[in-house]
């Protein structure tokens, strides 16, 4: 029997474990560690083992694996994004632009309306959408509109509740970037002992919305 992988999942290694994020259930878990082998074998593509079958057979009954392997499996993995290596945070700050701060105050409020009335697989689906060609990765006019954004949220701070709001944070932050003609990408990382999930932006290898020393405590597990 073939299996796949069912569409709107994702996964990464952290510590040893294979967490799994479902972004059609909109939930996080852990995969047992006797089937995460095989899991990992059907997700990079490589030779199946004689006891897969088996093990993959199980996890068909959660959902996690189907027969119809001509589903897509949709979204990029972890595994190509550029880690992270610097912050835009350590960088110079702008003088703060009214317009700039409203702006951002309207993207996190649809943001934070978004994910309290739509399925969050449409939600990130719409970050999923091709980006165009012509915006530029990095350049040195990119990195000042960056900044520019950059110091408009932090400008929004007081308007906005900040404890666990990462996520529209990091949304609206990213729409806004695309809005302005500059690349960026949102990332989900998780960590063990005990669970957490975390949502900030990166453009290549530079975060824009957090410090380089807390997201180096979580393992990406998507990226739109």
């Amino acid at each position: 029997m073939d299996f796949t992988i069912r569409e709107n999942i994702y996964c990464c290694s952290c510590t040893g474990r294979i967490i799994l994020l479902d972004t059609q259930a909109d939930r996080y878990f852990m995969l047992p560690e006797e089937v995460g082998s095989a899991f990992l074998r059907l997700w990079n593509c490589e030779p199946a083992e004689e006891r897969d079958q088996l093990d993959l057979g199980r996890l068909r009954s959660t959902g996690v694996v189907v027969t119809d392997c001509t589903a897509p499996r949709g979204g990029r993995r972890p595994s190509t994004i550029v880690p992270a290596s610097s912050e835009l945070i350590a960088l110079e700050p702008m003088r703060r632009h009214r317009v700039d701060a409203a702006r951002a105050a309207v993207y996190q409020l649809k943001a934070w309306l978004g994910i309290r009335t739509r399925p969050m697989v449409e939600v990130l689906a719409d970050l999923l959408g091709p980006t165009p060609s012509q915006l530029p990765d990095r350049s040195e006019a990119a990195d000042a509109r960056l900044t520019r954004i950059a110091t408009a949220f932090r400008a929004t701070a007081g308007i906005f509740r900040q404890r666990d709001q990462c996520l529209p944070r990091s949304i609206a932050f990213t729409r806004m970037c695309k809005a302005s003609g500059v690349r960026a990408t949102l990332v989900i990382g998780v960590t063990l002992d005990p669970f957490s999930a975390h949502a900030w932006v990166q453009s290549s290898g530079l975060v824009l919305n957090d410090t380089l020393e807390r997201v180096r405590c979580f393992t990406p597990i998507f990226a739109a």
